[in-house]
């Protein structure tokens, strides 16, 4: 069974704020266990590269979404 991420580990993979992630919780496929919330990777990871897919197809990036190379985040 893959491991469930907190919001901090999940900012800290995306070099981004726990912020970004709090605002982006339903983006990126969050879980709710209790008042917690809870991350599996691979799916933060398939969220993010249909984000990057969609902004592509519309020819205009998305502002929310990180532009962080999922390839080298897939490693993590």
């Amino acid at each position: 069974m893959e491991e469930l991420l907190t919001v901090q580990q999940v900012a800290n993979r995306l070099q981004l704020k726990p912020s970004w992630v709090y605002a982006h919780t339903d983006d990126l496929g969050a879980i709710h266990v209790g008042k917690y919330l809870r991350f599996r990777w691979d799916r933060v990871l398939e969220r993010l590269e249909q984000s990057q897919k969609l902004g592509a197809q519309a020819n205009d990036p998305s502002p929310s979404a990180p532009t962080v190379p999922i390839q080298m985040l897939r490693n993590q």
